[in-house]
């Protein structure tokens, strides 16, 4: 008997073929690579009483097929099932609600293509359900490196004010070939990926030159390649040093004596990190200042104590602010000295 029912598919096949039907829908299905899917099958007759006896599955125009569900003997419920050596222990056909599907869990690439469902009734005209699955394969998570080919993730610097930054985003594998595209926050940046013929996929984004509102700037790379899953990505944030932007003796036409301590304050504000400040009197740097940083907007304020004699007179004093991490960042102020005489009776 058993020999008799394999025949009789063997038949079933030989006559069945992927002929369109123009009034036929066919489905779109699309699944992970690793997921599970579902192909629906219309087991239901017109009219409605009617039994389905026999439900076979083809794929790609082949005529033996891949999954077979023979209740032709006994209740539905009851039905032998028998499927392909592909598809042994990963696909099984569910007839508990309508339409019926083949659930195929986990797929692989090799499982995308066409399929048809044919389903013979006892009496009702034989009926068919054609899908075509197409199988996703996720890239790689992007991967953010510098110009010198070092990966970077988290926070990436700290780069100096004014300095270019160059950051490629690389991405591996994924069918259908997945986009690749550089964001800050919401707002697209670069969306010009390049597919080399071996290779990541690779797109290169570039800032001429950082500047100050780059400062904790977040830059995203962004993969993907279906409309089922999120999409992948890598961000980092940009750390910065500054120059300082401003830097100020306080003093107003403030005069001096010979031989009287003094004191002149000099602020500086924009670096960051905070600046070093250096005193000069004439080409003699001077050691007897005291700085103190302010948490505000970076603001360094130096205090310097020294002892004016009546040669100081005219010699410019010289209060310096520099960002000892950036190159040419140093600021100058300089103000000549007004040093009276001490006059003695």
């Amino acid at each position: 008997m058993t020999i008799l029912n394999g025949r009789l598919v063997q038949i079933f096949s030989m006559l069945t073929t992927f002929v369109h039907l123009p009034e036929a829908k066919t489905y779109i299905i699309e699944g992970l690579s690793g997921g599970k899917i579902e192909l629906p099958c219309n087991m239901t007759s017109s009219p409605s009483n009617d039994k389905a006896v026999l439900v076979l599955w083809y794929k790609d125009n082949v005529l033996i097929p891949v999954y077979t569900f023979d209740a032709r003997i006994g209740p539905l419920w009851q039905g032998r099932h028998s499927s392909s050596d592909n598809l042994a222990g990963r696909a099984y056909l569910t007839t508990v609600n309508s339409p019926a599907k083949l659930v195929i869990e986990p797929i692989t690439l090799s499982d995308r293509g066409s399929y048809r469902c044919r389903v013979d009734f006892n009496k009702t005209r034989t009926s068919y359900t054609d899908s075509v699955l197409k199988v996703i394969v996720l890239p790689s998570k992007p991967v953010i490196k510098d110009e010198n080919g070092n990966n970077l993730e988290s926070l990436i610097g700290p780069y100096n004010e004014g300095e270019p930054l160059k950051l490629s985003c690389e991405v591996i594998g994924g069918i259908p070939i997945p986009t690749v595209t550089w964001w800050r926050e919401t707002i697209l940046l670069d969306d010009t990926a390049i597919k080399k013929r071996i290779g990541p996929i690779v797109n290169e984004m570039s800032i001429p030159m950082l500047k100050r509102h780059h400062l904790m700037a977040t830059f995203t790379c962004v993969t993907s390649n279906n409309n089922i899953s999120s999409p992948l990505s890598t961000v980092v944030t940009v750390d910065m040093n500054f120059k300082p932007l401003v830097v100020k003796i306080d003093r107003h036409n403030q005069s001096f004596s010979e031989g009287s301590p003094a004191q002149v304050s000099c602020w500086t504000a924009g670096s960051r990190p905070p600046a070093t400040i250096e005193w000069f009197k004439g080409n003699r740097q001077l050691k007897t200042a005291f700085s103190n940083v302010s948490n505000h907007e970076n603001v360094t304020i130096s205090l310097l104590t020294f002892l004016p004699s009546v040669n100081d007179d005219k010699k410019p004093l010289s209060c310096s602010a520099v960002n000892p991490l950036i190159p040419d960042s140093m600021l100058t102020d300089t103000q000549s000295l007004d040093v009276r005489c001490k006059y003695t009776t």
